[in-house]
Protein backbone atom coordinates (compact mmCIF):
# COMPACT_ATOMS: atom_id res chain seq x y z
CA UNK A 1 0.00 0.00 0.00
CA UNK A 2 1.07 3.93 0.17
CA UNK A 3 3.90 5.10 2.37
CA UNK A 4 5.37 8.61 2.84
CA UNK A 5 7.64 9.67 5.20
CA UNK A 6 5.24 9.96 7.79
CA UNK A 7 1.99 8.27 7.18
CA UNK A 8 0.92 4.95 5.42
CA UNK A 9 -2.15 2.87 4.19
CA UNK A 10 -2.34 -0.84 4.85
CA UNK A 11 -5.11 -3.14 4.10
CA UNK A 12 -7.04 -4.94 7.09
CA UNK A 13 -8.42 -8.76 6.45
CA UNK A 14 -12.21 -7.36 6.54
CA UNK A 15 -11.22 -5.26 3.09
CA UNK A 16 -11.28 -2.00 5.13
CA UNK A 17 -8.07 0.36 4.82
CA UNK A 18 -6.31 1.93 7.53
CA UNK A 19 -4.54 5.38 7.32
CA UNK A 20 -1.75 5.91 9.86
CA UNK A 21 0.29 9.08 10.52
CA UNK A 22 2.72 9.96 12.54
CA UNK A 23 2.35 13.34 14.03
CA UNK A 24 5.98 13.65 16.12
CA UNK A 25 7.01 13.88 19.88
CA UNK A 26 4.10 15.63 22.42
CA UNK A 27 6.10 17.94 24.35
CA UNK A 28 4.10 16.98 27.03
CA UNK A 29 3.97 13.50 27.84
CA UNK A 30 7.39 12.69 25.97
CA UNK A 31 5.22 9.96 23.84
CA UNK A 32 4.94 9.66 19.78
CA UNK A 33 1.43 11.02 18.31
CA UNK A 34 -0.04 9.00 15.48
CA UNK A 35 -3.20 9.10 14.56
CA UNK A 36 -5.48 6.31 12.36
CA UNK A 37 -8.62 6.16 10.85
CA UNK A 38 -10.01 3.08 8.71
CA UNK A 39 -12.08 3.94 5.63
CA UNK A 40 -13.33 1.39 3.50
CA UNK A 41 -12.11 2.24 -0.06
CA UNK A 42 -8.33 2.72 -1.49
CA UNK A 43 -9.59 5.57 -3.04
CA UNK A 44 -10.76 7.39 0.35
CA UNK A 45 -7.23 6.37 2.09
CA UNK A 46 -5.25 7.83 -0.03
CA UNK A 47 -7.79 10.75 0.42
CA UNK A 48 -7.41 10.73 4.34
CA UNK A 49 -4.16 10.26 4.15
CA UNK A 50 -3.54 13.19 2.48
CA UNK A 51 -5.86 15.16 4.56
CA UNK A 52 -3.85 13.98 7.59
CA UNK A 53 -0.74 14.91 6.25
CA UNK A 54 -1.53 18.40 5.65
CA UNK A 55 -2.85 18.77 9.08
CA UNK A 56 -0.11 17.05 10.77
CA UNK A 57 1.98 19.71 8.33
CA UNK A 58 -0.29 22.27 9.83
CA UNK A 59 0.47 21.16 13.23
CA UNK A 60 -3.11 21.51 13.65
CA UNK A 61 -3.63 17.55 14.05
CA UNK A 62 -6.85 16.51 15.94
CA UNK A 63 -6.07 14.12 18.80
CA UNK A 64 -4.25 16.43 21.80
CA UNK A 65 -5.69 16.39 25.10
CA UNK A 66 -2.66 17.93 26.77
CA UNK A 67 -4.09 21.33 28.14
CA UNK A 68 -2.41 24.14 29.97
CA UNK A 69 -3.78 23.03 33.03
CA UNK A 70 -2.16 19.12 32.68
CA UNK A 71 1.00 21.41 31.87
CA UNK A 72 1.48 23.28 34.82
CA UNK A 73 0.38 20.63 36.93
CA UNK A 74 3.36 18.32 35.50
CA UNK A 75 5.63 21.67 35.71
CA UNK A 76 4.89 22.36 39.14
CA UNK A 77 5.68 18.41 40.15
CA UNK A 78 8.98 18.60 39.18
CA UNK A 79 10.42 21.94 39.55
CA UNK A 80 12.83 23.03 42.20
CA UNK A 81 10.90 26.18 44.14
CA UNK A 82 11.32 27.95 47.71
CA UNK A 83 8.23 27.41 49.71
CA UNK A 84 6.81 31.29 49.62
CA UNK A 85 7.45 30.50 45.84
CA UNK A 86 5.69 27.52 45.13
CA UNK A 87 2.58 28.65 47.39
CA UNK A 88 2.50 32.28 45.13
CA UNK A 89 2.75 30.11 42.38
CA UNK A 90 0.08 27.46 43.42
CA UNK A 91 -2.18 30.76 44.08
CA UNK A 92 -1.68 32.14 40.62
CA UNK A 93 -2.43 29.13 39.18
CA UNK A 94 -5.38 28.54 41.04
CA UNK A 95 -7.14 31.53 40.96
CA UNK A 96 -5.91 33.55 37.67
CA UNK A 97 -4.47 31.46 35.12
CA UNK A 98 -6.44 28.18 35.53
CA UNK A 99 -9.84 29.38 35.49
CA UNK A 100 -9.44 31.71 32.24
CA UNK A 101 -6.83 29.31 30.29
CA UNK A 102 -6.98 25.82 32.28
CA UNK A 103 -8.51 24.23 29.65
CA UNK A 104 -6.93 25.20 26.49
CA UNK A 105 -5.39 22.88 24.45
CA UNK A 106 -1.55 23.28 24.07
CA UNK A 107 -1.27 23.02 20.40
CA UNK A 108 -3.62 26.05 20.37
CA UNK A 109 -1.38 27.84 22.66
CA UNK A 110 2.17 27.01 20.70
CA UNK A 111 4.96 24.38 21.56
CA UNK A 112 6.79 23.97 24.33
CA UNK A 113 9.85 22.94 23.67
CA UNK A 114 10.84 21.82 27.55
CA UNK A 115 8.89 21.92 30.41
CA UNK A 116 11.66 22.85 32.29
CA UNK A 117 12.09 26.42 30.46
CA UNK A 118 8.29 27.43 30.45
CA UNK A 119 8.47 30.07 33.16
CA UNK A 120 5.80 30.97 35.39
Amino acid sequence: MATTKNGHIELLPSGSYRVRVYLGIDPVTGKERRIKRTVRTQAKAAQELANLLRAAEAENAPDDSATLGLALERYLEVTDLGVSTRATSETYIRRIIGPVLGDVKLRKIGRIVSMRSMPI
